[in-house]
């Protein structure tokens, strides 16, 4: 159990809207269909699984168990993905201290941190609209 996401219900109640939001968006959705992989937030504490296919322009947003497999694969736990989402924390920073272990083509790293910076802002607009206040100042 996490600070923020004390169960996987909770964690995807928050992530999959902000993340169905992020890929619709012509900013960060144009820069998720660029980037033409699919990637895997493999969740500890709550365990959550999330892929985000952004393999050509259906971008699309599974969660929970599903033989949908990343390219990309971050594990982390669910602070960690509330830290990074809220530009608190670097994605290869985290990566190299073992906070993110990722797997798949390191170097898509740099590309897939600055769509994480990008996505920071509409992060914090998400937790606002779901009276998740609190939540911005950790």
């Amino acid at each position: 159990m996490g600070k923020y996401f004390k169960t996987a219900d909770g964690f995807y109640k928050v992530m999959v809207p902000f993340f169905e939001k992020l890929i619709n968006d012509t900013e960060v959705g144009d820069k998720l269909s660029a980037f033409k992989h699919t990637f895997q937030l493999l969740i500890t504490q709550p365990d959550a699984k999330i892929v985000l296919d952004c393999r050509n322009s259906e971008k699309k947003v599974v969660c929970g168990e599903t033989d949908l497999e990343g390219d990309i694969q971050l594990k982390m736990r669910s602070d960690s993905a509330h830290r990074l989402l809220l530009g608190k924390m670097i994605l290869r920073d985290a990566s190299m201290a073992r906070e993110i272990i990722a797997r798949g083509p390191l170097d898509e790293l740099k590309e897939l941190s600055s769509i994480f910076l990008a996505a920071s802002k509409f992060y914090k607009h998400h937790l606002m609209q779901m009276g998740y206040k609190a939540h911005i100042k950790n």
